[in-house]
């Protein structure tokens, strides 16, 4: 149950604002600010995440944007935000934006990507320390060229696939027109200059632990769309860390702004070989599709999201095909040795015994979630859709594994019970990192 919060900092809170360079003003400031907010918020948590104290860009940034978290759509966007946004912004961040992306974005030719490459070889074989190749060569057919995006007059609503730091801005510069980002990771908004890009181009605000927040997005949306704005929401909601989903389920938010509007959706699909490198190199480029608009109001609301779904998982798919290829000795390789740049003792087990690829999936997410800068694991644990439809064998068996009084007539059943549920939740990627 959402609890309500009185607007007032823990003393350990303060402590660590004055641990962390704050002055005695600053704190002040930064305590009226939260307790004007209050109940948009369920405490100081949902502003730092994970972290301890914000950074010193947070005072700036919650002065200037702190009213983004209010309900009232009106107080948040006005016909003149989306006109100067629509004429100078947009323009601005679209011819910009590729400086502030740690990897080249590459946009593909959907022709191409549903052609089977002919050829590949590998020019140099990965180093040790490499996981990707020097150069790889793709033989492809001759191939037409792909057929412009027709976007209907009206807005719409952009919906790109969520897995990697730099995908919100990618997403923006994939967009044809000036859209308003449907924001929901604060901490990174309120501690970082993201937030100041991010309402430039605007921004909606939502605070997903708060329920009359999650209610105001999609009233801010519509008015959004009323006024002449397209909108780009991530219908993921967190970054998909499972090895065996290209996507996540998707929420509902999406189709109630369009059924309200009309609105059509336009699929964004980006895939990047490794998000976790930390340089950028000829094939860890963002590969980016931008499909055609699509009705979901002429199906029902399940129906509608899994096409959607559907046709995002279909390119992201081609991509991986094309641009992911590796051997699982490579990969293994390339964990053990990171595994070992992060504790050199382990080197004598890794003789003995080799990487498995749970443990190697393990360290990749590791590396991922040290991409993002100000992480809110409450969030990422918890707020990723999981239909009521679907009964996963964790659920199912936990009333048998939580059984007290066992006897001679069901120990054994408790017990594989216990073990199944224990490995599902092991390999619950999603819910562990």
């Amino acid at each position: 149950m959402e609890k309500n919060f009185d607007g007032k900092l823990t003393e350990n809170e303060i402590a660590n604002l004055f641990k962390y360079g704050f002055n005695e003003k600053e704190i002040n400031l930064i305590k009226n600010y939260v307790y004007k907010y209050r109940d948009h918020l369920t405490g100081f948590v949902d502003f730092i995440g994970d972290s301890e104290a914000p950074s010193k860009m947070f005072l700036y940034n919650l002065k200037h944007y702190g009213y983004l978290l209010e309900d009232d759509p009106n107080k948040v966007i006005s016909k003149k935000d989306v006109l100067i946004r629509k004429l100078i912004i947009d323009k601005l961040i679209k011819l910009l934006g590729p400086k502030f992306l740690q990897n080249e974005q590459i946009f593909e030719n959907r022709n191409l990507l549903k052609k089977e490459p002919i050829g590949y070889k590998k020019v140099s074989e990965a180093s040790t320390n490499n996981l990707i190749p020097e150069d790889v060569i793709l033989n492809t057919k001759k191939v037409n060229k792909d057929k412009k995006i027709i976007l209907p007059k009206e807005p719409v609503i952009w919906t790109p696939n969520h897995h990697f730091k730099d995908d919100v801005l990618a997403s923006y510069l994939a967009t044809m027109r000036q859209s308003y980002i449907l924001f929901g990771s604060m901490p990174q908004f309120y501690n970082t200059i993201d937030g100041i890009l991010a309402n430039l181009v605007g921004s909606l605000m939502t605070n997903r632990k708060v329920k009359s927040s999650k209610k105001a997005s999609i009233e801010k949306s519509v008015r959004a769309y009323n006024l002449g704005s397209d909108i780009l929401c991530f219908p993921e909601g967190v970054h998909d860390k499972l090895p065996n989903e290209l996507l996540l389920h998707f929420w509902s938010g999406v189709y109630e702004i369009a059924n309200r509007t009309g609105a059509k959706v336009v699929p964004i699909i980006h895939y990047i070989f490794d998000p976790t490198l930390k340089v950028s190199t000829d094939i860890n480029k963002i590969h980016t599709v931008v499909d055609d608009p699509i009705d979901i109001t002429k199906f029902s609301e399940k129906s509608g999201l899994n096409y959607v779904r559907d046709v995002i998982a279909t390119w992201y798919y081609l991509m991986m095909e094309k641009y992911g290829k590796i051997t699982r000795e490579e990969l293994i390789k390339f964990y053990e040795n990171r595994a070992l740049e992060r504790n050199k003792n382990l080197e004598e087990d890794l003789e003995k015994k080799e990487l498995t690829s749970h443990e190697a999936f393990e360290l990749y997410l590791e590396d991922l979630l040290e991409t993002v800068d100000w992480y809110d694991s409450e969030i990422e644990l918890n707020y990723d859709y999981q239909p009521r439809d679907i009964i996963r064998p964790e659920d199912a068996f936990s009333a048998i594994a939580n059984i007290s009084n066992s006897n001679y007539n069901n120990v054994w059943n408790v017990i594989e019970a216990k073990k199944l549920v224990k490995e599902r939740k092991l390999e619950n990627y999603q819910r562990r990192f």
